[in-house]
């Protein structure tokens, strides 16, 4: 976190630097951005060959290892899927805003897209907590234990996401004037912007969903999941929504896109999660982690 925070800390001082002082625009933007992520790879580099983690890192240990390769390769390739489906998404939506709005609209879409991104950080902090959990219980054979973790995810992301959206669902308006101030937000368009986040409390299940999978190296579940969303659904119905509905049809798509989206993810969660629980039932309910630990209260 230290690192994301001084990668962050840069990537917002040459934002300044190189577009306002230097003149540079978007271009001195991707600069920024580029110039912060460096400065994040080389932080890290440091980190590890300085020796600074808490276990060794050999080199006689790095290599390919065939036996590995298809599980690595079935979970890395649907975790870099949703990556590139997301920029299929944003040039679907924003072709769509382009051919059926105008510059402002094209402007609102950015900000309500800015805003949904922002709130989507956390899910993608739980997530990345998540992964390592759920991957050591499945792979110790800890399934009860498993069932349990999984569950307070889901709980706890669920939460953190209902605190972001509720005031974004109740002042729209002053949520929007923060990235765009000169903008006179009109009822229409509030309406739409509480559509686009009408299911943004459901993103935790959708994105724990896909890592559930990716965690127990069920990579061809994962990327169904991801390919089904943004290929199968979102391509079709958005562009479908807009032809029939105009403008209003992109924002009214993402709504029924998603709860196509939670019930495709909830065919494939349950099956396995009845799976998980009569694999559980033999085992015995875990131990508080301070027992387990040694660790005194």
């Amino acid at each position: 976190m230290v690192y994301v925070s001084i990668a962050m800390a840069t990537n917002m001082v040459l934002d300044g630097v190189f577009v306002a002082y230097m003149g540079w625009g978007i271009q001195g933007a991707a600069w920024a951005t580029n110039t912060s992520m460096l400065v994040y790879v080389v932080l890290n580099a440091a980190y590890y060959l300085r020796g600074r983690q808490g276990y060794a890192i050999r080199r006689d240990q790095l290599g390919l290892h065939r036996d590995l390769l298809p599980e690595v390769l079935g979970v890395g390739v649907s975790a870099s899927m949703m990556q590139f489906m997301f920029l299929v998404q944003n040039m679907v939506v924003f072709q769509s805003v382009t051919r059926y709005g105008g510059p402002e609209d094209t402007a609102f879409m950015a900000a309500a897209y800015r805003i949904i991104m922002l709130a989507a950080v956390p899910v993608f902090g739980f997530i990345q907590a998540f992964q390592p959990v759920v991957g050591m219980h499945y792979g110790a054979g800890r399934y009860r234990r498993l069932l349990q973790v999984s569950m307070v995810f889901l709980l706890g992301g669920t939460l953190f996401e209902l605190a972001l959206w509720t005031p974004m669902i109740v002042w729209p308006g002053r949520i929007l004037n923060l990235l765009l101030p000169d903008l006179v937000i009109s009822a229409e368009q509030m309406l739409l912007f509480r559509a686009i986040i009408a299911s943004m409390p459901l993103l935790p299940l959708l994105f724990l969903s896909i890592s559930f999978f990716q965690s127990m190296g069920m990579g061809r579940i994962a990327g169904m999941l991801i390919g089904g969303r943004q290929v199968f659904f979102f391509v079709p119905i958005v562009l479908g929504m807009a032809w029939w509905m105009g403008l209003p049809g992109v924002y009214w798509g993402h709504l029924v896109v998603d709860a196509l989206a939670v019930g495709l993810s909830l065919a494939f969660v349950l099956p396995q999660w009845r799976k998980l629980q009569a694999m559980a039932k033999d085992q015995p309910a875990p131990r508080p982690v301070a027992e387990e630990t040694g660790v005194a209260g």
